[in-house]
């Protein structure tokens, strides 16, 4: 296998991972149970990230978005990974502003980042 596989593979494992974690948390509540949604370590910093965000009203300009992810280890040259994929966590509005999107809003509320509204 490769390199390029085994990392598509592992993305796919740790996806799957959160994904069991949420609906176990999910069964747990129906059965009015407490649950224990831990974020992975790979994700605190995003999530972090996510949450000033979110914070902020969920929108922000660019120079904020920079100024947010420099206080995450986050690289602004790095930042495109969160603009992307079936899943990505932030979009460019048509303002030129930045939005936070509702599946990272999502995640947030399944790791109990933030309530549910």
């Amino acid at each position: 296998m490769e390199k390029r596989q085994i990392k598509d593979v592992l993305k796919f494992v740790r996806k799957a991972q959160i994904d069991i974690k949420v609906a176990e948390a999910r069964l747990l509540a129906l059965l009015g149970e407490e649950s224990e949604m831990e974020i992975p370590e790979w994700a605190v910093d995003r999530v972090n990230l996510w949450k000033d965000l979110y914070a902020k009203g969920g929108t922000v300009d660019k120079r904020e978005l920079y100024k947010i992810a420099k206080k995450h280890g986050f690289d602004n040259r790095g930042l495109g990974g969160f603009f992307v994929g079936k899943n990505k966590s932030l979009m460019k509005l048509a303002d030129g502003r930045i939005a936070l999107t509702e599946s990272a809003t999502n995640k947030m509320k399944d790791w109990d980042v933030i309530k549910e509204e």
